[in-house]
């Protein structure tokens, strides 16, 4: 049986080579599935939330100015938004930018942290997803977490809400 096609080394050899290959197979497919999975959840719930900046305009701003008469950012109008919005889903954050991307408020961040103070985003995926109407998957950045990119939803037309602020979920 020396000189068997088939040894027992060899098929030893053939057996933990198919194992190796089924446990690189089944690790690819387990990345590649939660990565997917994460992005189909994310594009998804973007589409599903696209016009929520834009219905928190048309129903809380009115009647009402995010801004007080003095100038200041109306604080409780703001709590009360936030309210609203942990009621329909928790993971909703709410910013007010300005024309240049500084967010000037939000109730999810610390504004006395100097870490805070003059926060910049870059507005070019904003300014994507309202030219696109809400159609289509873009990533921006969270201000949150910066540097990471997040999925958003933001107003679907260029509407702005007080002199070159707008709304960002």
């Amino acid at each position: 049986m020396k000189n068997s096609l088939l040894s027992i080394s060899m098929i030893r050899k053939l057996i933990l080579s198919f194992l190796a290959i089924l446990v690189v197979a089944g690790i690819a497919y387990t990345i590649s599935s939660v990565y997917l999975s994460e992005k189909y959840y994310a594009e998804t719930t973007q589409r599903l939330h696209a016009n929520l900046a834009q219905d928190l305009i048309d129903e809380k701003f009115t009647n009402e100015s995010p801004f007080q008469i003095n100038g200041q950012i109306n604080k409780a109008l703001f709590g009360d938004i936030m309210h609203d919005m942990m009621a329909v889903n928790r993971a909703i954050e709410v910013y007010l930018l300005n024309t240049e991307g500084v967010v000037q408020y939000s109730v999810v961040l610390d504004h006395d942290a100097p870490q805070t103070n003059d926060m910049k985003i870059d507005l070019k995926p904003i300014n994507n997803f309202i030219e696109n109407k809400g159609q289509g998957y873009f990533l921006g950045e969270d201000p949150k977490t910066l540097p990471k990119n997040k999925f958003f939803r933001l107003p679907s037309s260029k509407k702005k809400i007080w002199k070159g602020t707008f709304i960002s979920c």
